[in-house]
């Protein structure tokens, strides 16, 4: 689902089989709970990242249009 929505230009499809490899990757990890504590933190971290730097992007766009 990845590679058919990058490749349509689908956001949303893509967004889909994000969660379910992500999903997956939980399902294959769940006996490894150091492994699952590793892969929500670097979730976390990626959102904070993600939100961070789309407010910066923002913040460049109203100052550049002053």
């Amino acid at each position: 689902m990845v590679i058919i929505g990058l490749v349509l230009g689908r956001r949303l499809i893509t967004i889909w089989g994000a969660v379910g490899v992500t999903l997956a990757l939980i399902y294959l990890l769940s006996g490894y709970a150091y492994a699952l504590a590793i892969l929500a933190g670097l979730s976390i971290i990626t959102a904070v990242v993600v939100v961070v730097a789309k407010g910066q992007r923002n913040k460049q766009k109203k100052v550049a249009k002053k």
